[in-house]
This record gives C-alpha cells, structure tokens and sequence, in this order.
C-alpha cells in the first residue's frame, strides 16, 4: 500500500517537491526489500533532478556509509551542511565518516557542531567522550556527565563512567558510584566490581 501511495504521488503530485519526496520514500522502501542497487539509483535519479534534495542525499550517504564509501559520505554530508549547517543527519553521517576514517579532530568538532543543535543526543555525548578521553579526560568525563544526565537510570553509563574514573587515576572518585550501587542489592555485584577495581588501583 505504502509503495502504491508514492508511486501514485511520484506520478501524480502537484508540486514537484512532492513529487522528489515520493521518489526518495520509494527509494527507502526499495531499500527495506533489500535491493540496493535500485534504491541507489533511484536516488541518484532525484539528485540528477535537484542536486540539495537533503532526504535523497542523506538516504544515499548512509548507504554508502554501510559499503565503507567514506569520501562519497563526506561529500554527501557536506552537500546537505552547505543548505543547513543545522542538519543533525548529516552532521551525524559526517562525524561517523571522520571517526571511520581517523580524523579524530575533525569528528570532535563536527560531534560539537551536533550536540549544539542536539543537546540531548547521548550517543553523540558517548561518542564524543570516547573521542576525547586520551587527549582531555576532563571534557570527557563531562561528556559522560551529560549522558548520564540524560538517562540517569542508565546503570551502564554509571558503570562506564566509573571504568573511566579508575583509568584516569581518579579511584576515590569511582569508589563513590560503587558505594551507591551496592545501596541497591539488584547492583550490588557491580558495586562490588568496582569497589575492586578501585581498590587496586
């Protein structure tokens, strides 16, 4: 029904908008039947027609994404960023490119640039952090911080947090999160881990 409805809109629609909106959704749904080569060409169809359509682009960059085609990622992400330096999909399609490819420095700014439009992003926060543990542990931990702010019910992030306390010469520190899992006897096994884990340290 679904592909019927934008074959019809593709061929029927008003406005040439609606019409490019229902190739790229044909594209999508030739995609979740697994037949990628159409669905890219399908795609490059609606970017030979409107070169800044952002779905197409954006669909097409996260295929590309998945064969390791990291530069026609960058290229993509970067066509999307020049019309809306705002677009959290491409800004995340072009940190994942950066990250894949080593550029440590480049992916930091962009997952910047991604969590001052989205703030409440916790696998930009994780990935960030992740990013930033060898060369600031401190913008790290607070990276972190803010995830755990985000999902404060989140016992891996605590967990997570903790290892990296201990890592960074900060045990007293992680000491504190085992204290409070071991309040909890549904946690207290990890508590003890980490109480541990702190201890040699």
């Amino acid at each position: 029904p679904a592909a019927a409805l934008m074959t019809d809109l593709q061929t029927n629609g008003a406005a040439e908008s609606d019409r490019l909106r229902a190739q790229v959704e044909l594209a999508r749904i030739t995609l979740l039947r697994g037949d990628k080569p159409a669905a890219l060409d399908q795609l490059n169809t609606v970017i030979t027609q409107d070169s800044s359509n952002a779905e197409a682009l954006l669909l097409r960059g996260a295929i590309m994404l998945t064969d390791s085609k990291f530069d026609n990622v960058i290229s993509d992400a970067r066509a999307i960023l020049h019309g809306n330096p705002n677009s959290v999909g491409a800004l995340m399609l072009l940190s994942k490119a950066y990250i894949a490819t080593g550029e440590g420095d480049l992916a930091i700014d962009t997952l910047r640039s991604l969590l001052r439009v989205a703030p409440s992003d916790v696998d930009a926060h994780l990935e960030l952090a992740s990013l930033l543990a060898a060369k600031s542990p401190d913008d790290a931990l607070d990276q972190l911080d803010a995830a755990i702010a985000l999902r404060p019910k989140a016992t891996e992030l605590k967990v997570q947090k903790a290892e990296f306390l201990i890592r960074t010469g900060s045990p007293d520190k992680a000491e504190i999160i085992g204290q409070d899992f071991l309040k909890d006897a549904a946690l207290s096994a990890v508590g003890h881990r980490i109480m541990g884990e702190a201890a040699l340290a």
